[in-house]
C-alpha cells in the first residue's frame, strides 16, 4: 500500500458519512436499499460516486463487523493477565500442603493452563461434532462467545476466592 491502511479506513468512513451524496443507492437487486452501516459505506465506493474501490470499502465493512469482538478482547485480556497475579497473591495466603508435600505457589498457574490444554481437543473432537450431529452446529462466533462465558465464570470464581482471602 502507498498510504496508511488506518488513514484509508478513516477516510472511507469520513467520505461515506459526512460527504453529501444522493441518499438512495441502488442495491444489486435493483431496488433502493435502506439505511444501514453497509449502505452508508457504499457511498464511498467509486460505483456510487465515491473515491474508493469496492474492495477497499468491503474491507472496511468487514473490519467494522469485527469491532465488537475486538473491543471485547481488550478487557478480556486485561483481566485474564491479572489472574496470574491473583494466583500468586492468593497462593501466598493459602495452605498449599498436600500431605507431606507442599505445592509451590508458582505451580498454581498450572490450574489455569492445564484445563485449557485438555479441554480444547475434547471440545474440538467430541462436543462440537456431537452438537452438529444433533442439529445444533456452533458457529465460530458462538464458540468464541461460549469461551468468553467460561472465562467470565473463571474470573468471577477468582474474585470470589479473593474476597475470602481478604477476610
Amino acid at each position: 500500500p502507498k498510504c496508511s491502511l488506518l488513514a484509508t479506513t478513516f477516510n472511507i468512513i469520513y467520505e461515506a458519512v459526512w460527504t453529501r451524496r444522493n441518499s438512495t443507492i441502488e442495491s444489486e437487486s435493483g431496488s433502493e436499499s435502506e439505511s444501514s452501516a453497509s449502505y452508508v459505506l457504499d457511498k464511498a465506493c467509486v460505483d456510487n460516486g465515491g473515491s474508493y474501490r469496492k474492495s477497499q470499502v468491503e474491507g472496511v465493512k468487514l473490519v467494522i463487523r469485527l469491532l465488537p469482538f475486538v473491543i471485547a478482547l481488550i478487557p478480556f485480556w486485561g483481566i485474564y493477565s491479572q489472574m496470574s497475579t491473583a494466583f500468586q497473591n492468593q497462593g501466598c495466603q493459602m495452605n498449599l500442603s498436600m500431605g507431606d508435600a507442599t505445592m509451590p505457589v508458582s505451580a498454581l498457574n498450572v490450574f489455569d493452563s492445564l484445563p485449557i490444554v485438555v479441554l480444547v481437543p475434547v471440545f474440538d473432537r467430541h462436543l462440537y461434532p456431537a452438537l452438529k450431529r444433533n442439529g445444533y452446529p456452533a458457529s465460530i462466533l458462538q464458540k468464541i462467545g461460549a469461551g468468553f462465558l467460561f472465562a467470565m465464570a473463571a474470573m468471577c470464581m477468582a474474585a470470589w476466592i479473593e474476597m475470602f482471602r481478604l477476610k
